[in-house]
């Protein structure tokens, strides 16, 4: 059983920053800026999908601490 928590724990950060990710980076290229402002914006964009990431795993770290 706790296996299933732990793929389901990693599974839930990963989409989490893809979804970000996906989210913003359609928005970007929703813009049609210039080639050299579009790869700072999605480089910006890739930066705050991993702070997405470890914030979504911190906030479910707790939670599961809490649930012990």
């Amino acid at each position: 059983m706790q296996w299933i928590a732990a793929n389901l724990f990693l599974l839930v950060i990963i989409l989490a920053g893809a979804g970000v990710f996906w989210l913003l980076g359609a928005g970007v290229k929703s813009l049609s800026l210039d080639e050299d402002y579009e790869r700072w914006l999605l480089s910006v964009v890739s930066i705050a999908s991993i702070f997405a990431a470890y914030y979504v795993g911190k906030w479910l770290y707790r939670l599961m601490d809490r649930r012990r």
